[in-house]
């Protein structure tokens, strides 16, 4: 078979037993490829979500020629990121989706009013106008005084408490108790960017960002550069967290759970400092300690022998470094023995024995294994496009995926949350949900959205639809 094609048309003869051929050609108009945004558009407004992350920027352009706001900027690369483009590139085409100019709160979404300043009707930003969202330094920084042409910038300080903010209206009253989880990852850089520094463990070039969640909901997110620990920054960061979280929640046990990365004296020394704050934190093992649970695997050896399956118990030590420690403290060690193997554990926490018994301190501590699954969802919303030169552009690239994220984990939360669906990760709701063919038409009185006929699950969309339309609460904070 040999295909026909010029740049309009390709043939495709013989393709069944009809005798057919079969014409391709992209003429069918504007059908959009991404009509479930609607659910996303439909969280947003109960958050009054784009309206409140536009707060946190300074728009100093001179408003008679702005054709796009900020805050439909904003929303136009974050339902991009939700429906999976990931480049500003891409939004040279996506100019063109009336329906997703619609969801971000165009006005003017066909091109009806076109002025002189509209680019052949096109109703969304192009590539270069959204790049000034990416490239504007921090309102602190003073910059935007020498560089007359960076007319949009960010404050860091309010993103971050909007953030957080989003993740305490959440609940519908304070919760007993909540756990924090501050992890490091990688991401690799294959240009030069600003700060890129070769890491041993990851074994290339790269960023090393902070992340930090409480259960699915994410509460920050720091790019940092590679050439230092993956607790750098943290304590500051959860400082921040924890005080602002304190001023609505002055009640709840606020546990943070880490691995041994985190597992440093001013952390856990703050920790103790502090009321109703609690840390579970991994140890790495050493001589010392291996020789303080030798005793009980010892007893785990001869219960595997007898058995032949795993044994397993949990003692209670007291433990202190040699220099880095400022105190003794309570250490759980897990003394497992596997087939073939020995399979020794540690983990530190401040919490009473009166309050915890061992093993359940070391279940709670085996939680945090889901965050990785946290910081995958992240990097399939492009956390990792970091392939601007300045690090504050890869910064807000950061920022601008995390929000999207938190989009979709709130139409996971809220609109999923009694189907099959409720507990898929984002890749898997974006295939499911999100990508969805339709045509948007226009009447004198109305729009009339027409999804694909044949769509599999049009019933949980439905159904998705009216839990976020009626069992969504409407956040009522105001970052201004």
């Amino acid at each position: 078979m040999r295909t026909q094609c010029n740049a309009e048309t390709i043939r495709m003869p013989d393709l069944n037993q009809s005798g057919k051929p079969l014409d391709i050609s992209f003429d069918a108009g504007r059908i959009t490829s991404d009509a479930g945004l609607i659910l996303i558009s439909e969280v947003a407004k109960k958050m009054n979500f784009f309206e409140r992350l536009a707060e946190c920027f300074e728009d100093k352009r001179d408003q008679r020629y702005v054709e796009h706001s900020v805050e439909t900027m904003l929303a136009q690369r974050i339902l991009g990121f939700c429906a999976g483009h990931e480049d500003l590139n891409d939004h040279q085409n996506i100019q063109d989706d009336a329906f997703i100019a619609l969801m971000a709160g165009v006005e003017d979404i066909f091109g009806q009013k076109r002025s002189k300043k509209r680019d052949r009707g096109r109703p969304l930003a192009s590539p270069s106008s959204l790049g000034r969202i990416e490239r504007g330094p921090q309102t602190s920084q003073g910059i935007s005084d020498e560089r007359p042409d960076i007319k949009i910038t960010h404050d860091k300080n309010k993103l971050n408490d909007l953030m957080v903010q989003l993740f305490i209206e959440s609940w519908e009253k304070p919760p007993d108790t909540i756990i924090i989880d501050p992890d490091a990852t990688d991401i690799p850089l294959h240009g030069s960017q600003e700060n890129r520094f070769y890491h041993g463990y990851y074994k290339c070039y790269c960023y090393l960002p902070l992340y930090i969640f409480c259960g699915e909901q994410i509460l920050d997110c720091t790019l940092r550069a590679a050439n230092q620990g993956g607790d750098a920054g943290a304590l500051e960061r959860l400082k921040r967290i924890v005080g602002q979280i304190r001023k609505s929640w002055p009640s709840t046990h606020i546990i943070i759970r880490a691995d041994s990365g985190f597992t440093r004296d001013p952390l856990m020394s703050w920790c103790e400092k502090q009321e109703k704050v609690d840390y579970i934190l991994g140890l790495a093992k050493n001589n010392r300690l291996k020789k303080m649970l030798e005793p009980e695997m010892v007893l785990m050896r001869e219960k595997h022998r007898q058995t032949g399956e795993k044994a397993i118990s949990y003692v209670d030590l007291r433990y202190q470094t040699l220099k880095s420690w400022s105190t003794e403290r309570r250490v759980i060690g897990k003394a497992e023995v596997l087939p073939g193997k020995d399979n020794p554990r540690f983990v530190v926490t401040s919490i009473s024995k009166d309050q915890t018994k061992p093993p359940e301190v070391y279940q709670v501590y085996c939680g945090r294994g889901d965050m990785e699954n946290r910081i995958k969802e992240q990097l399939s919303l492009f956390a990792d496009r970091t392939s601007a030169h300045q690090m504050q552009a890869n910064q807000m690239r950061l920022y601008l995926s995390a929000f999207a994220y938190i989009l979709i984990q709130k139409l996971r939360q809220y609109g999923l949350f009694d189907t099959p669906y409720a507990k898929s990760q984002v890749w898997s709701i974006q295939n499911a949900f999100l990508k969805i063919g339709a045509v948007l038409k226009l009447s004198v009185r109305r729009f009339k959205l027409s999804l694909s006929s044949v769509y599999p699950r049009q019933s949980f969309f439905w159904k998705a639809l009216r839990n976020i339309q009626q069992t969504m609460p409407s956040f009522h904070f105001s970052s201004g």
